[in-house]
């Protein structure tokens, strides 16, 4: 019988060892590290993440992703059925002309909106 674990780092190693998390790889970006911006902002993942990558007496940095518009198929606690759901993900940036709320004081804006639609319909219900 062979010897899984060992086979799985070996592997491991093979393959190029861990994928950094994105939010660490964000927080290396240049621009970032001179502070010229305040987010990193990408998508097309399976699953949207807003992280706080650094804070500094001149603003909170962020890591943005979108993730993509998708299905979801939860499942029941004793996954024996499984149900769909639509997820979906946005980020609004807002320009310090755009947001007067904080009146002079804003440089910008960012509104990040994450959630799920469930339509319950006739014919998924099995009625007609």
């Amino acid at each position: 019988m062979a010897n899984r674990p060992g086979v799985r780092k070996i592997a491991h190693f093979l393959m190029g060892g861990d994928m950094a998390p994105p939010a660490l790889i964000a927080a290396r970006e240049q621009l970032l590290q001179e502070r010229k911006v305040r987010l990193v902002i990408a998508g097309h993942t399976h699953e949207p993440q807003l992280c706080l990558i650094s804070s500094d007496s001149e603003a909170d940095r962020f890591y943005i992703n979108t993730g993509i518009w998708r299905n979801r198929i939860p499942s029941t606690p004793n996954e024996r059925t499984f149900g769909r759901i639509k997820g979906l993900t946005y980020v609004m940036l807002f320009s310090a002309v755009e947001d007067s709320r904080l009146g002079n004081r804003t440089l910008g804006t960012f509104d990040y909106w994450t959630g799920y639609t469930q339509h319950f319909d006739d014919e998924q219900e099995g009625r007609k």
